[in-house]
C-alpha cells in the first residue's frame, strides 16, 4: 500500500456492527452541541486504527455535519492547515456528553 493510500472505511473498522453502534448511539444522543440534529457519532480522539479507543464510548461524541466537517478540518490539517489535536467545538461536551457552556439549555442556561 502507498504511504499516503488509506484503508478502506471496512477495514478502519466502521461494519455493520458499527452502524447498529452508531444508530443506538444516535438515538440516545439525538443532538449536537450547537444545538443541531446530530448525523455522525465522531471519535473525540482519532482512534488511527486503535479498535480499543475506536469501541470506546467515552470517545465518542454527537456531531452534525457542518460541526464533525469543521472539527476533522481542524483536527487533521484538512485544506492546508496545520494538525491541531486539541481542537474542540464551539460549544463541545464534556465525557458525559453535557455540553461545557454553562448558558446552553441542555445545562438550564446556567
Amino acid at each position: 500500500m502507498a504511504k499516503d493510500a488509506r484503508p478502506s472505511a471496512r477495514a478502519r473498522g466502521y461494519t455493520r456492527k458499527w452502524e447498529q453502534a452508531r444508530k443506538a448511539f444516535l438515538a440516545a444522543h439525538p443532538t449536537c452541541a450547537c444545538g443541531a440534529p446530530a448525523t455522525i457519532v465522531d471519535h473525540k480522539t482519532p482512534h488511527r486504527g486503535d479498535l480499543k479507543l475506536f469501541w470506546s464510548r467515552s470517545n465518542w461524541q454527537p456531531m452534525c455535519v457542518p460541526c464533525h466537517g469543521r472539527k476533522t478540518v481542524r483536527q487533521d490539517g484538512g485544506f492546508g492547515n496545520a494538525r491541531c489535536e486539541a481542537w474542540a467545538p464551539r460549544g463541545a461536551c464534556d465525557d458525559t456528553g453535557r455540553p461545557l457552556d454553562r448558558g446552553h439549555w441542555w445545562n438550564g442556561g446556567r
